[in-house]
């Protein structure tokens, strides 16, 4: 099983003026969190908006898509950690 998390939105340069002025801090505010799940063998996908990227949120998805004992892929970030 493979596990990622994304940000989908509109690029800053492509934002007008006044709503890219509205943004501070990293590149993802504003945008919305997608965290998505793919069985290699079946090639199913899953995937969820998520309010937040923390371990807590990315860990319950995980726990409600993969079979305990299966083999998760991720890019070994922290949240996805226990």
């Amino acid at each position: 099983m493979e596990v990622d998390e994304t940000f989908a939105g509109d690029l800053r340069k492509n934002m007008r003026k006044h709503k890219r002025k509205m943004l501070k801090g990293r590149r993802t505010e504003g945008k919305t969190a997608v965290v998505g799940v793919k069985d290699r063998e079946t090639k199913r996908v899953a995937a969820r908006v998520v309010s937040c990227t923390d371990g807590e949120t990315l860990q319950e998805f995980v726990r409600e898509h993969v079979e305990p004992g299966a083999e998760v892929l991720t890019d070994d970030a922290r949240a996805y950690r226990g």
